[in-house]
C-alpha cells in the first residue's frame, strides 16, 4: 500500500477537468449524527463537487434533514439496503468522478474531502482513503478500554496497513469504479471495494483525518463485531463442515493467541496494570462475540 506520498497543493481546491468530483452516501437513521455532516456537504456543493444521499428504510427524521439541504441531490428509498442505496447514488452521479463514499456519521472537514478527491486524480491513483480514528470519547469505560487493546495487538496494525476498510470515508477514480459494476448485497461493502485493488493501489493520504463514533456500549459493541465478522465471512470459501460449538471455538482462539504471544512477545510491551486490565477486558467480551456468533444470530443483520 501507498502511503503518504501524494503531494498535495496548498489548497485543494483544484481539478485537472470538468469535474471537481462526487460524493456518494448512504443513510439511513442518522437523524441524532448527520447534521454537522450536512454542513460539511453543504459547503463542498458549493464548490462544485455534487453530492448525492440516498436515505433508504429510514424510521427517524433522516429524510427530513437531507431535504432541506437544497444543495444536496437526495433520494429516498423505502427498502433498508446500504449496497443498493449506493447503487442509486452511482447512477444519479453519472460519470462525475473522482469519488468518495462517506458513511453517514462520519466526520471530516470540506479540505479534507478535497484533498482525498485531488488523490485520486494522481497518476495511477485507484482507492484512497484518509487515516481513521475512531472517536470513543462517548463510549463507556469497557467499550475504551476493548479498544485500546485492539489498536495495541499487532494483527490490528497488520489489517490497517494492508486494508482502507473499516474508516467511513473511501474514493475511487473513474478507472478505479471501473473495476466493478454494482455493489453487491454484501454487509462489508468496503471491503469488497478493498479487495478489487492490490496493495499497491491502496493511498491512505495521511494529511487527511476522518473520525467515526465508536459504539456507546458493550452491547452496540458485540453486535457491530458480529455484524463484521459475518461480513467477512461472505468473502471466504463457505464451508462444508457445520461451525464448532462455542467451548470449541474458544479453546482454539486461545490456543492461537498463545501461539501468537510466543512468537511475537508485543505483549511484553503493555503498561501495567492499564495493559492487563485491557486483556481482561477484551477476553471477556471476545468470548461473549464468540457466543453470540454460534446463537444463530450473526446472520440478522437490519442495515446493510
Amino acid at each position: 500500500m501507498r502511503s503518504c506520498d501524494i503531494d498535495h497543493d496548498e489548497s485543494p481546491w483544484i481539478a485537472t477537468d470538468r469535474h471537481l468530483g462526487s460524493i456518494a452516501i448512504a443513510a439511513h437513521n442518522e437523524a441524532d449524527r448527520i447534521g454537522q455532516l450536512l454542513n460539511v456537504l453543504d459547503a463542498v456543493a458549493r464548490r462544485g463537487i455534487v453530492v448525492a444521499i440516498v436515505t433508504n428504510g429510514c424510521t427517524d427524521a433522516t429524510p427530513v434533514l437531507v431535504a432541506q439541504h437544497p444543495t444536496i441531490v437526495h433520494a429516498d428509498r423505502a427498502v433498508a439496503s446500504k449496497t443498493a442505496a449506493l447503487n442509486h447514488a452511482d447512477s444519479l452521479l453519472g460519470m462525475n468522478f473522482p469519488r468518495l463514499y462517506l458513511d453517514a456519521d462520519v466526520s471530516i472537514d470540506a479540505d479534507g474531502i478535497a484533498s482525498l478527491l485531488n488523490a485520486a486524480r494522481g497518476e495511477g491513483a485507484r482507492l484512497v482513503a484518509p487515516i481513521g480514528v475512531e472517536d470513543r470519547s462517548h463510549s463507556s469505560w469497557l467499550v475504551r478500554r476493548h479498544g485500546a487493546f485492539v489498536d495495541a495487538l499487532p494483527a490490528t496494525r497488520r489489517y490497517r496497513a494492508a486494508y482502507l476498510s473499516g474508516r467511513g470515508v473511501y474514493g475511487m477514480s473513474l478507472d478505479g469504479r471501473a473495476r466493478f459494476d454494482q455493489f453487491p448485497d454484501v454487509i462489508n461493502e468496503d471491503h469488497f471495494v478493498n479487495l478489487q485493488f492490490s496493495e499497491a493501489e491502496r493511498i491512505t493520504v495521511c494529511d487527511v483525518t476522518a473520525r467515526f463514533p465508536a459504539p456507546r456500549d458493550v452491547r452496540a459493541l458485540v453486535r457491530r463485531e458480529v455484524r463484521v465478522t459475518s461480513g467477512r465471512r461472505q468473502f471466504t470459501s463457505p464451508e462444508t463442515k457445520p461451525p464448532s460449538a462455542p467451548l470449541k471455538s474458544w479453546i482454539g482462539g486461545i490456543r492461537r493467541v498463545i501461539h501468537r504471544a510466543r512468537r511475537d512477545p508485543w505483549w511484553a510491551n503493555l503498561s501495567l496494570p492499564e495493559g492487563l486490565i485491557d486483556a481482561v477486558v477484551y477476553a471477556g467480551i471476545w468470548l461473549v462475540i464468540t457466543a453470540r456468533r454460534h446463537q444463530g444470530r450473526a446472520g440478522a443483520v437490519p442495515w446493510r
